[in-house]
């Protein structure tokens, strides 16, 4: 679930005018341009996600700047956040093995494996 401050920066006046404001000056999908399919634009991705920032400074800040846009048709950006979401499964995958690998060294020591053969 999204965080309240996210929420607020998404329904302000201020977010609705940027979007329309880069969808009127980017009206085609970017995603598709660049596979030669032409295709109107329909949603504006952050590409660097806003919830990525803790503080509501440093949301707002990703939120409406203009850098971080990317017009999108909806299946483009509908990929796209699987993509983030698939890519952020990862790391966390990949974080977790380091924990598991870190705690299991620590537990048998640094001089050989478990008695059990597990590790």
């Amino acid at each position: 679930m999204r965080d309240e401050n996210y929420q607020r920066l998404m329904k302000s006046r201020k977010w609705r005018r940027l979007r329309a404001e880069y969808l009127g000056t980017h009206p085609l999908c970017e995603d598709c341009a660049e596979k030669d399919v032409t295709r109107l634009a329909t949603e504006v991705h952050h590409v660097t996600p806003v919830g990525t920032e803790t503080s509501y400074e440093g949301m707002r800040r990703l939120a409406y700047d203009p850098r971080n846009f990317r017009a999108l048709c909806h299946e483009c950006h509908e990929a796209r956040h699987k993509e983030m979401e698939s890519r952020s499964g990862a790391v966390i995958a990949a974080r977790t093995s380091r924990k598991v690998e870190a705690f299991a060294k620590e537990w048998l020591g640094s001089g050989g494996g478990h008695p059990g053969g597990i590790f």
